[in-house]
This record gives structure tokens, sequence and C-alpha cells, in this order.
């Protein structure tokens, strides 16, 4: 949502409703989720959500962007939270809920727009994983290498990359070492402050 400020967008009623498409999805797994729901729960939620969204549709809403919600539905039905699925919430989800959100507000995506999210969302998830001063490391290595190889391709200046580099920096050494290593959002700050970067 604050990259699409950097472009022209209309915020209408296919804009609402793809809002409740999302909100759909980010409340399952941020409510019903860590309850472990059956089979017959995530129907009835599915059910009920397409009347929902029949109820508050439009004639011109994209097949593209109700394909891409079910299936992020299903995603989130099928694959529980646990050691070996936390990249799917971490990168897949948050990368998809972007295009999902984005798309309807600026009628247009390019594919140096989806570099920007993928290097915003994958920075968020290296951020994640680290635990380590050996994974810090590493993962600024990565994010660095990353980051001035798009400046070096003009997907954004190396002023951008140089002030997203500190920030990550000072992330990861806010998580190991201070208040930030328990910190439940300290991650989605982090997107936002990435996002905010390519603002300028």
């Amino acid at each position: 949502m604050v990259l699409a400020q950097k472009y022209p967008y209309h915020f209408d009623n296919d804009v609402k409703l793809t809002l409740l498409l999302g909100i759909i999805i980010i409340l399952y797994i941020e409510v019903f989720l860590p309850l472990n729901p059956n089979k017959y729960f995530d129907i009835i939620y599915a059910v009920i959500s397409v009347i929902l969204i029949f109820f508050n549709s439009t004639q011109n809403l994209s097949f593209y962007i109700f394909t891409l919600w079910g299936s992020l539905l299903l995603i989130v039905f099928f694959i529980k939270r646990n050691n070996h699925t936390d990249i799917i919430f971490s990168l897949v989800i948050p990368v998809f809920l972007t295009i999902l959100f984005i798309y309807p507000i600026i009628r247009f995506f390019s594919w140096s727009f989806l570099v920007v999210i993928l290097f915003i969302n994958v920075s968020g998830t290296i951020f994640n994983v680290i635990h380590e001063t050996k994974e810090a490391l590493l993962g600024i290595t990565c994010v660095l290498i990353a980051a001035y190889t798009l400046a070096t391709l003009k997907y954004f200046s190396i002023v951008e990359a140089s002030i997203m580099s500190i920030i990550f920096i000072i992330s990861i050494y806010l998580k190991i070492h201070l208040t930030w290593k328990d910190h439940d959002y300290s991650e989605s700050l982090l997107r936002i402050c990435l996002s905010l970067i390519m603002l300028i």
C-alpha cells in the first residue's frame, strides 16, 4: 500500500472489494490459523467469504485478482504454520498479498515493480530467520549484494540502495542485541520502512 503512493492511483469500489479480499485472508492467518481449524471450518469460512464477495462485488472485478485470492486462500487452508512452512507465510503470501492490494489501485504492474516488491519481502524474510551473529553477517551480505546489484541495474538508485541497506543493518543489530529480539512486529516495520524509501 505504501508503494502505491509513488504512482497515480484510483480508490473506487473495485479497490474496496480488493481490500475485503485481503482482509479475509489476513483474518484467517492472524486469528483462526493459530487455533488449528479443521477442514469443516475451512469450508464454512470459504463459503461465507464467497457470499461476502458476491454481495460486495462489482461487474468489473478482475478474474485474475479473484483467482489470485482463491489461490492464496487455498494455500493458507492447506499449509499449516510449522518450522518448514514459515517461508510461505513470511515471503510467498506477503508478495502475492501486495500484488492483490496494489494492482487494482494503480491499474498496472510492471516487471521493475515486481522486482522491488520481491526485494523488500525477501529482505523481510531474511530478517525473520536471523537469530545469531553468523546468520546476521550472511544475511547482511546477501542483502547488500542484492541491493547494489539492483541499483546497478537501475531498479532503484544508489542512494535508495544505501539507505535500505543501512536500515536493514540497524534492524538486524536491534533484533540481535536490543529490544527487537522478541518483538512480533519488527519484521513488518522493516518492510514498511523499506517501502517508504521507495517513495523518495
